[in-house]
């Protein structure tokens, strides 16, 4: 059964586009989801990107009750509203891999040229393969998400409604129980599952992988000469500056100063000048970083050289664009860019993405700070700062697994490697 839920994209008088809870059948917005969106999400000034990823959280919500036939609202007319059984096939629900739906570019210029994306699509991929898990955080969001909108719901139901006693008290109990066994399982992150968590690429991976997308390599996957020569440039900015995705995307010519060798990564919110409907998004602090001579030499050529081939090119700022229309990079496209990679070199680890390179250079980082012996407290201040990261952020942890475990495990052999001697009491 398709879910009644998808995402539209409007885009409103003063240019800020919203996303909305859309039925399927009839096209129009869906009242409760909207009301929720506007009232309880849009009201704390979220980004886009935020709002749409809370409504992706409440598709896999509205998908359940969908394929459950479950109608919240009739229900709550006689004080119910999920069983023990139906929040725990919620939650299992909110651990599956959904697949493309994961990534759905569901943004639409507007609400009437609106080309809908409908979720039984993807459902049958999700149905053609191999079942997978999301990751504990992902998980734990959408239940969150989805806490919010019961919560907000029965609120709603509660105040808007002359109910009698008892049926108000019978609703007030069944939304505690609901919620509270909601709460109860949210995944926990203790921090003592470190096994399999995202670390660098080891250096042999990362070798072959730059070989590979070598312009001149005869392995290279990509046959057209600018998409070799913007992919070679792409995993290089990646892996040297350590760049998320959404920052690299955001690049404009006119944020490289090639006369001081410099590159600003710029927070753009809502660009009016950015035509992709889903705009990458910097999610950092705004910063300057120094590029080498050979980087900038390479930018250079790409954008007179290669870039300047594309038709409609020179009327677009951005740094990276598509093949065959000139428009700026969206996200799925740099994400497929890793897929055609994992096609060519099968031995690629499975997860391999672009951030993969964001912890690839935290590592070298770390490693060339050891190398010159700073003091942590600088090294801490020296990467929060080329990262973006608050000066006490306590992100680099997540960034440093593997070289924190690397030098563990040296000063473990060294010790093993010493002869006992007897401890004096």
């Amino acid at each position: 059964m398709a879910s009644q839920l998808i995402i539209r994209t409007i885009t409103l008088a003063n240019g800020e586009r919203l996303p909305l809870p859309v039925e399927r059948a009839s096209g129009m917005p869906l009242y409760k989801p909207t009301l929720f969106i506007l009232t309880e999400v849009r009201q704390r000034n979220l980004a886009t990107a935020t709002i749409l990823r809370t409504l992706r959280e409440l598709v896999v919500f509205f998908d359940f009750l969908s394929e459950h036939d479950i109608k919240l609202e009739e229900r709550m007319k006689t004080g119910q509203i999920l069983s023990l059984w139906e929040i725990d096939a919620l939650a299992r629900r909110c651990r599956e891999w959904a697949g493309e739906s994961d990534h759905i570019d569901t943004y639409q210029p507007s609400l009437q040229e609106a080309n809908v994306l409908s979720l039984e699509k993807a459902r049958m991929h999700r149905s053609k393969t191999i079942p997978k898990v999301v990751a504990p955080q992902t998980t734990a969001n959408r239940i969150r998400t989805i806490h919010a909108y019961l919560e907000w719901l029965t609120s709603s139901y509660l105040s808007g409604h002359a109910l009698t006693p008892e049926l108000n008290a019978m609703l007030r109990v069944a939304a505690a129980d609901v919620l509270g066994s909601l709460r109860q399982r949210i995944p926990k992150s203790k921090g003592r599952n470190i096994l399999g968590q995202r670390e660098g690429l080891p250096n042999e991976i990362l070798e072959r992988i730059l070989a590979v997308i070598d312009p001149a390599s005869s392995e290279n996957p990509w046959r057209d000469r600018f998409v070799r020569s913007r992919n070679v440039l792409i995993i290089y900015l990646l892996r040297t500056l350590g760049l998320r995705r959404g920052e690299l995307l955001n690049i404009k010519i006119s944020d490289i100063d090639f006369r001081k060798n410099e590159i600003s990564i710029l927070r753009r919110p809502d660009d009016p000048t950015d035509p992709r409907i889903h705009q990458p998004r910097v999610k950092t602090r705004e910063r300057i970083l120094p590029l080498s001579e050979s980087l900038v030499s390479s930018i250079e050529h790409h954008i007179l050289h290669e870039r300047a081939r594309i038709p409609r090119a020179k009327k677009l700022a951005f740094l990276f664009i598509t093949e065959r229309t000139g428009q700026p990079m969206s996200l799925a496209s740099l994400n497929k860019l890793f897929r055609v990679l994992r096609t060519r070199l099968p031995d690629l680890p499975e997860d391999i993405t672009p951030h993969i390179l964001r912890h690839d250079w935290n590592d070298e980082f770390s490693e060339r700070m050891d190398a010159k012996k700073i003091p942590e407290a600088e090294e801490l201040r020296y990467r929060s700062y080329l990262m973006g990261w608050s000066p006490t952020s306590n992100t680099a942890a997540t960034y440093t697994r593997r070289h924190v475990r690397n030098k563990a495990m040296a000063v473990s052999l060294e010790m093993q490697a010493q002869k006992p001697k007897r401890r004096s009491e």
